[in-house]
C-alpha cells in the first residue's frame, strides 16, 4: 500500500453473499486499512471478497481478491548444505485438483518457470537433488483450478518459500603468496573469503601464535570488511596491518585461517619480506579482434612493494619465438595496447610484463587467433539462382580442419538483424549446390568464413535473376580462373596498342599528303576562280621531252629524213599569261 501520512486514504475489504448484489463489511477493523499487514479471517464471505481504495469516505472501483488455495512446505525446513537434497510440496487446499507449475526467483520481482503446467490432484512435489549454492533463492507454486488449452495464465500463487544453501568458507585470493615491505614501512596482508554462514577469520604469526589487536597494539591491527547476508553468502576482506615493519622480528610466513559453523575451514600462507620485483599482470584479456589487429587489456599484478615504472608488450606468430628486440613500452595507467598489421586467420601469442626499481617481473601471455578474411578474398563464390531457388558454392578450402566452415545468413527485416539461414547451413565445409525454400521475404544474403565459431568479415551472395534458359557458363576456379584473367588482359592490351598505331598512321598520312601538294594545286585551290558563265580558252601544248627522249630523237634524226623531229616553241610564262589575258579580252 502507499506509505504516506494521509489519514483520509485507506483500503476497505468487503464481502458479497451468494445471490446478492450488495457488498457488506467483512469486519469493522477491515474498513480502514492503511498499512501492509497480515490477518486471519474465517467469516461467511471468504469465497467472495473484494477490495476498495477510498479517500475521505469516497471509494473507487472494486478489485476481486483472489483466494490463495495453494501452500508450500519444505523438507528439511532448515538451511541445506551444498550437495544436499530438499523437497518442496505444493498442496491444493480448496480444490481437489488443478493445474500446477513451479517458479523460482532471486528477488521476488521477476521469476523463472521451472516446470510445465501439470494436472495435479491433492499435491505436487519438486525435489532439488545435489543442491548447489547458485540454486539458493525463493520458490513457489502457481496454478489454476481449470485450464484446457491456450495461453497459461495462473490465477493463484502460494507464498514464496526460501531455500538457503550453506557451504564452507573459501579463500579466493590465494594467488598472492608474498608481500614486500622494507624496514620502517607499512605492510598490509590481505585475505578474501566467501561462504555461508558467516566465516570467522584468524591470523597466525610466523611463530604460529594467534594475532589479535592486543598482540602489539601500537604496531599491529586487524580489520574486517563484511558484506552480504545469510541468505546467499557472505564476503569478508580481512587485513593484517603492520606499521612500521621491523624486519628482524616481522619478516616470515603468516597464515590466514577461515572457519564456519559448517565444520570446514580454509587457510592460506603469505610471506612477508623485503620489496622485490613485480609479479606478472593479472587478467590479460582480449578487448577487440579483427582480421589484422588485436586490442588487449590487463590488470596490475602485485607491484613487489615498490611503485611500478612501466609495462612492456610483445607478440609472436606461433610457432615462432618472441623477438627480444621487439619489446616496446606501454604507458601506465592505461593497461591496454594493440598490435596492427597482422595476418588474417593466424595464431598469435601476446605478452605483457611490468618493471619497478628492482627490475622486470615475469610476463603474462594470451594466445589468440585473428579473424579469417572475407570469403570474397579467399576465392569462395556463393551464387543464388533465384528462379530455381538454388545455391551454388565453390572455392571452399579443402582441408581436414573441422573447425573451419562457411556460414550463410539472411537479413531478417522484421528483427532488423542478420540471422541463420538454416541450422544445417551454419557450417558448410565443402563445395556444394542445393535447393533452398526461402522462408524470408528477401534475397539479402551474405556469407562468412569462420574458425572455431569466430567469423571474419562478410561477403555478399551473388543473386542470379535470369528467367530464360541460357548456356551454362562454367565457373572458373584456381588456375583456370587465373588463365582467363591473363588472356583477357593480353587481348585488351594488344587492342589498345593497335588503336594507337592506327591513329598515328592516319595522322602521318595526312601530314605527308599536305607536304606533297604542288604549287599548281595550291594555286588552283586558293587562287582566283574562273567565272562559270565565261568560256575560257586554254592553248594546248605538249610537255617537252625528257633527256633520254631528246637523245633518242637526235639519234633517229639521221635515219629517217622524212620524219623530222618535232619542234617545240619556248614560250615564257609571262608571254603565256599575256596571251591568255588577250584571249579573254577577245571573248
Amino acid at each position: 500500500m502507499p506509505t504516506d501520512d494521509d489519514k483520509g486514504t485507506c483500503l476497505r475489504l468487503a464481502g458479497r453473499a451468494t445471490g446478492s448484489v450488495d457488498d457488506v463489511s467483512l469486519r469493522p477493523d477491515l474498513d480502514n486499512i492503511q498499512h501492509d499487514g497480515e490477518f486471519k479471517y474465517f467469516g461467511p464471505y471468504s469465497d467472495n471478497i473484494v477490495s476498495y481504495y477510498c479517500r475521505d469516505g469516497r471509494c473507487g472501483r472494486n478489485s476481486y481478491v483472489f483466494k490463495v488455495w495453494l501452500s508450500v512446505t519444505k523438507n528439511p525446513s532448515a538451511p541445506v548444505s551444498e550437495r544436499g537434497d530438499v523437497t518442496l510440496t505444493c498442496f491444493l487446499n480448496t480444490y481437489n485438483s488443478g493445474w500446477i507449475e513451479w517458479q523460482y526467483t532471486l528477488n521476488q520481482e521477476t521469476s523463472t518457470n521451472l516446470t510445465e503446467p501439470t494436472f495435479t490432484e491433492s499435491s505436487n512435489s519438486l525435489t532439488l537433488e545435489g543442491l548447489l549454492r547458485d540454486q539458493a533463492g525463493w520458490y513457489r507454486c502457481a496454478g489454476r483450478a481449470y485450464w484446457s488449452s491456450g495461453d497459461w495464465n495462473p490465477d493463484s500463487f502460494s507464498f514464496w518459500t526460501a531455500v538457503i544453501v550453506y557451504y564452507g568458507p573459501e579463500i579466493i585470493d590465494k594467488e598472492r603468496s608474498w608481500i614486500g615491505a622494507n624496514d620502517n614501512y607499512t605492510a598490509t596482508l590481505e585475505c578474501i573469503i566467501q561462504g555461508n554462514p558467516l566465516p570467522n577469520v584468524t591470523w597466525y604469526s610466523p611463530n604460529d601464535t594467534i594475532i589479535t589487536n592486543n598482540t602489539i597494539p601500537d604496531r599491529i591491527s586487524l580489520e574486517d570488511n563484511i558484506t552480504g547476508d545469510g541468505f546467499f553468502e557472505y564476503h569478508v576482506i580481512s587485513h593484517l596491518i603492520i606499521s612500521p615493519v621491523e624486519n628482524i622480528t616481522d619478516y616470515g610466513m603468516y597464515r590466514c585461517r577461515a572457519t564456519s559453523n559448517t565444520g570446514t575451514f580454509d587457510e592460506h600462507e603469505i610471506l612477508l619480506k623485503e620489496t622485490g620485483k613485480p609479479e606478472r599482470p593479472n587478467g590479460l584479456r582480449l578487448d577487440y579482434l579483427s582480421t589484422d589487429s588485436i586490442v588487449f587489456q590487463w590488470e596490475s599484478g602485485y607491484d613487489g612493494g615498490e611503485k611500478l615504472e612501466r609495462y612492456y608488450v610483445n607478440k609472436r606468430e606461433i610457432p615462432e619465438e618472441f623477438d627480444p628486440h621487439a619489446w616496446r613500452p606501454s604507458m601506465i595507467p592505461d593497461m591496454s595496447d594493440y598490435f596492427p598489421n597482422l595476418k588474417a586467420d593466424t595464431l598469435y601469442q601476446i605478452a605483457v610484463y611490468a618493471t619497478n626499481k628492482h627490475g622486470s617481473g615475469p610476463y603474462a601471455t594470451l594466445t589468440v587467433r585473428t579473424k579469417p578474411t572475407s570469403p570474397y578474398y579467399m576465392g569462395i563464390e556463393v551464387i543464388y539462382i533465384q528462379p530455381q531457388g538454388k545455391f551454388v558454392i565453390t572455392g571452399i578450402p579443402e582441408d581436414d580442419d573441422a573447425g573451419t566452415c562457411l556460414r550463410l545468413e539472411v537479413y531478417d527485416e522484421a528483427q532488423g538483424e542478420w540471422v541463420s539461414l538454416r541450422p544445417d547451413l551454419d557450417c558448410i565445409q565443402h563445395d556444394v549446390d542445393f535447393l533452398y525454400s526461402d522462408p524470408f521475404p528477401t534475397v539479402h544474403f551474405h556469407c562468412l568464413y569462420c574458425r572455431d565459431e569466430v567469423c571474419g568479415y562478410s561477403s555478399h551472395v551473388t543473386i542470379v535473376t535470369i528467367t530464360t534458359p541460357r548456356p551454362t557458363i562454367p565457373i572458373a576456379t584456381g588456375d583456370a580462373k587465373n588463365d582467363n584473367v591473363v588472356i583477357v588482359a593480353v587481348g585488351v592490351s594488344v587492342g589498345f596498342i593497335l588503336l594507337i598505331i592506327a591513329i598515328f598512321a592516319m595522322c602521318y598520312c595526312k601530314c605527308f599528303n599536305c607536304a606533297k601538294t604542288s604549287h599548281h594545286d595550291e594555286f588552283m585551290r586558293n587562287g582566283p576562280q574562273t567565272n562559270p558563265t565565261v568560256e575560257v580558252y586554254t592553248p594546248s601544248y605538249d610537255a617537252p621531252p625528257s633527256y633520254v627522249q631528246a637523245v633518242e630523237m637526235d639519234v633517229n634524226a639521221g635515219k629517217n629524213d622524212d620524219e623530222p623531229p618535232p619542234a617545240y616553241d619556248c614560250v615564257s610564262s609571262h608571254t603565256s599569261q599575256q596571251a591568255i589575258n588577250e584571249n579573254e579580252e577577245q571573248v
